[in-house]
């Protein structure tokens, strides 16, 4: 009795071996093929990722070149406005010098004239030696308002200010 008890485990465990092999490498053979799938999916999104990566890498260097040249644009171009602020500055300083110049020399001149006038008795020959400091006096303010204006070209302003009144110029 022992035998066939023995003969008859042996038996069902042989079954039970056997049901499982064979129900088992069916699953097997199709998580083998799912997982097969997968990987497939996996390396078609790793090429995928790879040419979207060189697309993406090749559009950025585009994008930096094309900024490198914009910079360099600008770059150029506020040089050459920094040449002309420069040219119209020193422009600038020169009418202001010549102005001063003037301003003085017609000073001079009134001096001059109101000591004649003082050495001249009354009469037409002094009524004309005043019309005449009038004329210079018109012109020692003239000299005088061109001189500040010049002046006030030359004259800082704050860039917030700058800035101000840049975007509300009219063209």
């Amino acid at each position: 009795m022992n035998t066939i008890r023995a003969m008859l485990v042996g038996a069902a465990l042989l079954a039970a071996g056997w049901l499982g092999w064979y129900f088992g490498s069916g699953q097997l053979k199709q998580a083998r093929e799912e997982l097969a799938a997968i990987q497939a999916t996996g390396e078609t999104a790793k090429a995928e990722q790879a040419k979207l990566q060189t697309r993406l890498s090749a559009d950025l260097a585009e994008q930096a070149r094309k900024h490198d040249e914009k910079i360099a644009e600008l770059n150029q171009e506020f040089a050459a406005k920094a040449l002309d602020l420069n040219a119209q500055l020193s422009s600038s300083k020169k009418l202001a010098a010549a102005a001063a110049a003037g301003r003085t020399q017609a000073q001079a001149e009134r001096e001059a004239l109101r000591k004649r006038i003082r050495e001249t008795p009354a009469g037409p020959a002094q009524e004309a030696l005043k019309a005449e400091e009038i004329k210079i006096a018109t012109i020692e303010r003239k000299y005088s308002r061109d001189e500040l204006s010049q002046t006030c070209v030359d004259a800082y302003v704050p860039a917030d200010l700058l800035a101000t009144l840049v975007i509300g110029a009219k063209p």
